[in-house]
């Protein structure tokens, strides 16, 4: 298992996170060969930039190797909206979703997933009334399937939706 650097995500590493993004979202099929293309490629960028900007909603880490960033995690912090008995809405913050997990193609199959999603494991746990980790994962995805169950996570089947993987904290 190749050891890398996990950091939380500041600003003066974007220019780096932009490219691997960029690398990652070609890699996954959206190619730049024409304007459309290309716009979505920058979209997805673009959108993926707007969640690492929002720190209160959405925990980082990069994965260093050799000043190179080789992979990224973004959790999402879920909110459950819920009213009191004056029917005034409130937010409820029990779980974390482990929105996305990249790692370069080159470098995959080293570990270093796994490591992003113990980092991922860490920062649930070091949040404050988080209760649950949870990841939706395409039936398709086997890697990913195997990676979560490998931590302890759950399959919850959804006969609509790809499954659902939940890490109650407390055991793990």
């Amino acid at each position: 298992m190749q050891q890398v650097e996990l950091i939380p995500y500041i600003s003066q590493y974007e220019s780096s996170v932009t490219d691997f993004l960029d690398d990652i979202v070609i890699e996954i099929g959206i190619k730049s060969n024409n304007p459309f293309s290309q716009k979505k490629r920058l979209d997805t960028i673009e959108k993926h930039l707007k969640h690492i900007d929002e720190p209160q909603f959405y925990h980082t880490y990069i994965a260093r190797l050799n000043n190179d960033t080789v992979g990224l995690s973004i959790n999402k912090i879920d909110a459950l909206i819920s009213t009191d008995e004056n029917e005034q809405e409130y937010y409820i913050y029990n779980s974390m979703l482990v929105h996305r997990i990249y790692v370069a193609n080159t470098h995959r199959r080293q570990g270093i997933g796994t490591q992003l999603l113990k980092q991922c494991i860490i920062d649930a746990k070091s949040t404050p009334e988080i209760t649950f980790l949870k990841a939706k994962v395409s039936q398709k995805n086997q890697p990913s399937r195997g990676l979560f169950s490998k931590l302890g996570f759950q399959e919850k089947l959804d006969q609509y939706m790809d499954p659902l993987f939940i890490l109650r904290l407390t055991d793990y």
